[in-house]
């Protein structure tokens, strides 16, 4: 069995480079763990898609529900 462990705790950035959070869609992805983390967190929007327009609103919803926005 093959695992990887990552050890995060000197980790104390509470921000997202924008240029790398702008190339990539998935960003939307590391806020719900940064928000875990630090309880506030700033990241710029995210990227555009290949795919087309998809919606985030579930996201916004959920970061609602859980009284992070």
């Amino acid at each position: 069995e093959n695992s990887l462990e990552i050890n995060s705790s000197d980790i104390n950035k509470r921000s997202a480079k924008s240029e790398l959070v702008q190339k990539m869609r998935a960003s939307f992805l590391i806020m719900g763990p940064m928000i875990a983390k630090y309880k506030r967190f700033k990241i710029a929007s995210p990227g555009g898609c290949n795919i087309g327009s998809r919606p985030i609103d579930l996201h916004i919803k959920g970061f609602e529900a859980l009284g992070a926005i």
